[in-house]
């Protein structure tokens, strides 16, 4: 706010009520440091209880009377310049032909946008020539983690994107084991072992499973329910779940 712009307004000779209104609201929002005000024509609206269309031709009435100019600016707030002083970095205006100003002063309230990369979902994307020699140089096939990551990706509802996938496909490749001796393994082996794995690690804690999560587990691993069925198949005593004699 500054004094010295309100003081101005109010001694302003302007017949019409609305129009002072409209002029003191932004005598209100000036600023004495850049010598310019830019409160929006919401703002404006608000305080006079006008419509912006009424709003709008009372400005155009201020700047018709040589009390106001305005230097518009594309997606930012309409400034607006008090003409009881000229500032020192504004060419004095033209009524009939307004003159922009040359120099648009950033304030605490409006920060630049900043530019956000946008993500790729997992699903959508493909690796490059270069992270599959990546993966090759690591020791493992690229068809098979990328096999693996889809199937992690189905899994979790194919919600998983990344700014940089790529990445991502390289640091799965990190994480994984390479295969023994160099063999590659087709993915439907690579599914089968952790199937596998599963099954052998809820086989050990089964008895303290409660049957209803004992019939899901079954159902969504073949390895696990493959096992229960031999066992319970098996007219052998001293059979460990896991495949283990005692």
């Amino acid at each position: 706010m500054s004094v010295k712009a309100l003081g101005w307004a109010f001694d302003a000779d302007i017949s019409d009520p609305l129009s002072k209104l409209v002029l003191l609201a932004i005598a209100n929002n000036h600023n004495e440091a850049h010598g310019i005000a830019w409160p929006s024509i919401a703002h404006l609206c608000r305080v006079t209880g006008a419509t912006e269309r009424t709003v709008q031709r009372k400005l155009a009435d201020l700047e018709d009377r040589g009390l106001i100019r305005r230097a518009y600016r594309n997606g930012r707030s309409t400034q607006y310049h008090l003409l009881f002083d000229t500032p020192v970095t504004v060419t004095p205006p033209s009524h009939s032909h307004p003159t922009p100003v040359t120099v648009t002063p950033r304030t605490y309230n409006e920060p630049l946008k900043k530019k956000t990369r946008a993500k790729i979902k997992i699903k959508d994307w493909t690796p490059s020539a270069a992270d599959e020699a990546y993966a090759r140089e690591k020791g493992h096939d690229p068809a098979t983690i990328l096999e693996s990551i889809r199937l992690w990706d189905e899994a979790n509802g194919h919600r998983a994107a990344y700014v940089s996938p790529s990445a991502f496909y390289r640091q799965w490749v990190n994480r994984e084991r390479p295969p023994r001796n160099g063999a590659v393994r087709s993915p439907e082996v690579v599914y089968e072992d952790k199937q596998l794995r599963s099954a052998k690690m809820w086989l050990r804690k089964w008895d303290d499973i409660s049957p209803g999560l004992q019939r899901d587990l079954r159902h969504q691993n073949p390895v696990l329910d493959r096992m229960i069925k031999q066992n319970e198949k098996s007219a052998v005593g001293g059979v460990d779940l896991c495949g283990d004699k005692d």
